[in-house]
């Protein structure tokens, strides 16, 4: 979630240690991570493939904040370039 006046407040960016193996691509071993708040959004599910289904309508529909973790791209299954937009 965004704060209005200063973006990147909830924003907390963790560097980890470059797996001895090379390997950055999984979860577990991705040297970056970053904490922040968001929210579920009911609509926005899983396609018959795996993956994100299309972006929701502006202002979707929206779930509780909770906290969660991103990873880079690479090292993730389910890969999301895009959020929906809400509004408190």
């Amino acid at each position: 979630m965004l704060d209005k006046n200063d973006p990147l407040k909830n924003f907390q960016v963790i560097h980890k240690p470059f797996p001895a193996d090379n390997f950055p691509f999984t979860p577990e071993a991705a040297p970056l991570e970053v904490k922040a708040t968001g929210r579920q959004i009911p609509s926005w599910t899983i396609d018959r493939y795996g993956l994100c289904s299309e972006l929701p309508e502006a202002d979707a529909p929206k779930g509780m904040k909770e906290d969660i973790t991103l990873i880079p791209m690479g090292a993730a299954r389910l890969r999301i370039s895009a959020f929906p937009n809400t509004r408190e």
